[in-house]
Formats: C-alpha cells, sequence, structure tokens
C-alpha cells in the first residue's frame, strides 16, 4: 500500500495540481466559459470515471468496442486508447467529447470553447492496456498522465482515483477468473 506522506502530497500538489488547475482557470476566463469555479479535486469526482460513471458507461463501452474491433489483436494493445481519444475528442465534431467536457466544468461550451480546452484532457487506462476493463477507462487531465506514467509517481494516481482504483483492480481479477474459468471449460 502506498503511503501519501506530507512531501509526496505537497510534491503532487506544487508540481501538477495547482499549475494544471491555474491553465484550466486561465483558458476559462480567456475564452469566456461561465462555469462555477471549476477544481481538480482528489478523490477525482465520478464524472472522470469515463468508463464506471453510470451517465457515461454505455458511451465509453461503445468508444472502447470500437476500438477493440479496429485493434483486435493483444499486441495492438497499445493502439486503442489513441483510438477512443479519437472516437472521443475528434469524430462527429467531438460531440461525445464536448458532452464530457461540459460535465466537467458544469455548463454548455460552445466549439470555440471546447476546442480550446480540449488538448488538456485525455482518455486512457487508470490501470494499463494490459488489463483492459471498462471500469478502467478515465477522463483525465493529460498532464497528469504523463506525470504518472514514471512509475515512482504512481502512488499519486492510487490517491486521486481513491477506492475507485481499488474497484477497478477488483474487475480485472473478476476478468482474469472468467477468462481463466471459461478456457477450463473449453468455451473458447
Amino acid at each position: 500500500r502506498t503511503t501519501w506522506t506530507a512531501n509526496k502530497k505537497h510534491e503532487f500538489y506544487t508540481e501538477a495540481y495547482w499549475p494544471e488547475l491555474r491553465v484550466h482557470r486561465l483558458l476559462l476566463d480567456a475564452y469566456h466559459v461561465d462555469c462555477p469555479e471549476f477544481d481538480l479535486e482528489a478523490p477525482c469526482p465520478r464524472n472522470q470515471l469515463f468508463g464506471a460513471s453510470g451517465t457515461t458507461r454505455d458511451v465509453a463501452r461503445w468508444c472502447l468496442y470500437e476500438a477493440f474491433d479496429r485493434y483486435p489483436e493483444p499486441e495492438d494493445a497499445h493502439k486503442r486508447i489513441p483510438r477512443v481519444n479519437h472516437t472521443v475528442f475528434e469524430a462527429n465534431g467531438g460531440a461525445i467529447g464536448c458532452e464530457l467536457l461540459s460535465r466537467i466544468y458544469d455548463c454548455d461550451l460552445d466549439v470555440k470553447q471546447y476546442c480550446a480546452l480540449k488538448p488538456l484532457w485525455e482518455i486512457d487506462w487508470m490501470l494499463t492496456c494490459e488489463q483492459p476493463v471498462l471500469e478502467s477507462l478515465v477522463l483525465r487531465p493529460k498532464c497528469f498522465g504523463v506525470r504518472w506514467s514514471d512509475e515512482k509517481k504512481r502512488g499519486e494516481l492510487k490517491r486521486y482515483y481513491g477506492n475507485r482504483y481499488d474497484h477497478a483492480k477488483a474487475m480485472v481479477d473478476v476478468s482474469s477468473t472468467m477468462a481463466a474459468s471459461r478456457e477450463r471449460s473449453f468455451l473458447d
């Protein structure tokens, strides 16, 4: 279990959280986005849990199926998330992405505002591409994803998602158990 020491917490807030929050607020002001006070709270709000949130789960499932359909082979697993990002943020004029970011910022975004804010966000796995469970699919600030690609910073990720991280891990275990059972039963 990763401990969240005062030093680690201070490091995360000074190196990532506050600078990222400042960028969001500057863009919101520059593009006259009329939204309530925006914050990147931890643990993250439910609307960042793209694959686990009841309001976005079906859309996330469809985006993920589309990516798996295009890249079904295990060696292509790393291509799926870029495909999901394309489907969310670019396909059909970014309709899905605009809806997601409107929920994040708690206001309606016009096209210009959406185009200014979308580079700050990404769809990614909370876990890894080798553990592709729907509950692990999240919408998060890009800078956090870059930071958490460093194994030494993974504790921050766990802290940011809270018990939702443990839930996604449990879904991987369930999925693995079911696959093993199907294999033993000659169903696959």
